[in-house]
């Protein structure tokens, strides 16, 4: 016990939204701190977890009118304010506004050229309307309730989105209930290390057995993090974030070479050995092979860098030039894939990053930039203090994944929930509170630092996470 004389112990930082507070450097446990989440009264709470059930349902209620967007507008007075505790945020939201304004400009330069249609013009700016206001919506019920719940309600309003929408598919898990169902059992089983692994190994499993070879990369790169995080070395101190890069780097570079020698030696079964080692002959890699859109997307920006706009629909010329790209691939289907999807009416290029170029130009390309700078600097972050929760780990992998590699009208949203449950509050107003002392300041960079906190794979006291709607066709 502590005596009346015996010094403080020194102040701790509040627990960073991948995990909590554990014990201090000399074993103290931690001094109380304010949560990220303010406690709120029952009315808020409900608020904030239905605007997140209708982020996730994205529900159409008439044409043009999603309940995302619904509540993004109803809400805006209360989450606009909120968005100041994020470092970068404001600016993401304005570079929406910029996306928008960019993607309008450019559909009226390409009417000289291309066909405009008017409908999807209205319907891909809504999209970006509703994705980057429901990205600040979420940021705002973080603070007022525990992450973990935000998230969960979102995936459960994601759930709800797959079922209604009906799955269209064979493989209703894969398209439609995979990753949702991630979400929702990570929330649930947030801080629970025993459990988490338990979850993970089954979810792994699910994926292998429905052909979703990236899916359980994910769930076994998540299962690694945890157990990682878990391995304390006692008195040793934690990498900087700069190694954690590095090491980062260096596991998803190995991933990739072992996973595929994996999959050709029939690991996850002979027919996803076969169709992997069909994509590597053919291409010459499997991601080449699994991913082929890129190949196109370099040649139109080749072609014409400012992009094309919103709603604008793909000359024979455009046609052409994504077929000639995508011919040294020798993918059998590639022609036919190219004419009804990745230029059907409207560019299609199976990737947010590519997907924000052809419609706002320079400007979409720098904000999937900012996007992935964020999602990075804040897995990073969390890793080096060994507080990333297994939700975040997740949600950054599936996040810089669907920039890369997932349509923008399907995966948009859920960028903006990875973006929701990453984004590190700025030390000076993590607790909602007016701005720390420098004192203070100090104090929760050293915290950072160090890790003042109980690794995310152990038993955690709160959690923190949320994002808006759209769904995912993977690799």
């Amino acid at each position: 016990m502590t005596t009346s004389t015996a010094p403080a112990p020194p102040p701790v930082a509040p627990a960073a939204p991948g995990g909590s507070a554990d014990l201090g450097p000399a074993g103290q446990a931690p001094a109380p701190v304010a949560p990220e989440h303010t406690p709120s009264g029952p009315g808020t709470t409900v608020v904030a977890l239905l605007a997140a059930f209708a982020l996730g349902l994205d529900l159409g209620l008439v044409p043009r009118v999603t309940t995302g967007l619904v509540v993004v507008g109803v809400l805006a007075p209360v989450w606009i304010g909120t968005l100041r505790r994020y470092r970068a945020a404001p600016l993401l939201l304005l570079g929406a506004v910029v996306l928008v304004v960019s993607g309008v400009v450019l559909a009226q330069w390409s009417g000289e050229t291309h066909r405009v249609n008017h409908t999807n013009l209205q319907l891909d700016a809504i999209l970006i309307v509703t994705a980057f206001g429901g990205l600040g919506l979420l940021l705002w019920a973080r603070t007022v309730v525990p992450l973990r719940w935000v998230a969960a309600a979102y995936g459960l309003g994601w759930i709800a989105h797959s079922v209604l929408a009906g799955f269209g598919t064979q493989n209703p898990w894969k398209f439609g209930l995979a990753l949702p169902t991630a979400v929702v059992v990570l929330s649930l089983c947030w801080g629970r290390r025993a459990l988490l692994l338990v979850a993970l190994t089954v979810l792994a499993l699910l994926g292998a057995v429905n052909d979703y070879r990236s899916y359980t990369g994910f769930c076994l790169l998540v299962a690694a993090a945890v157990v990682w995080q878990g391995a304390r070395r006692g008195g040793s101190r934690r990498p900087a974030r700069l190694v954690t890069l590095v090491l980062l780097a260096l596991v998803v570079v190995a991933g990739y070479y072992l996973g595929t020698a994996a999959l050709t030696q029939g690991v996850l079964g002979e027919a996803t050995a076969e169709r992997t080692q069909t994509q590597i002959r053919q291409s010459g890699s499997l991601l080449a092979g699994g991913r082929p859109e890129w190949t196109a997307t370099v040649r139109l920006m080749s072609e014409r860098p400012l992009g094309y706009g919103f709603g604008v629909v793909p000359t024979t010329h455009d046609v052409s030039l994504g077929r000639q790209a995508l011919a040294p691939l020798h993918i059998p289907t590639i022609d036919g894939y190219a004419e009804h999807f990745m230029f059907g009416g409207e560019f299609k290029l199976h990737s947010v990053a590519a997907d924000l170029w052809s419609w706002t130009g320079v400007p979409g390309l720098l904000v999937a930039a900012l996007m992935v700078g964020v999602v990075l600097w804040s897995l990073v972050t969390l890793l080096a203090a060994r507080r990333a929760a297994a939700l975040a780990v997740f949600l950054a992998v599936s996040g810089l994944w669907n920039i890369a590699f997932s349509p923008i009208a399907s995966s948009l949203g859920d960028v903006m929930l990875s973006l929701a449950v990453l984004w590190v509050m700025t030390p000076a107003r993590v607790d909602g509170a007016a701005p720390a002392t420098p004192g203070a300041r100090a104090a929760a960079a050293h915290a950072l630092r160090v890790g003042a906190g109980r690794t995310a794979g152990r038993p955690g006291r709160r959690g923190r996470r949320g994002g808006p709607g759209g769904r995912r066709v993977p690799a």
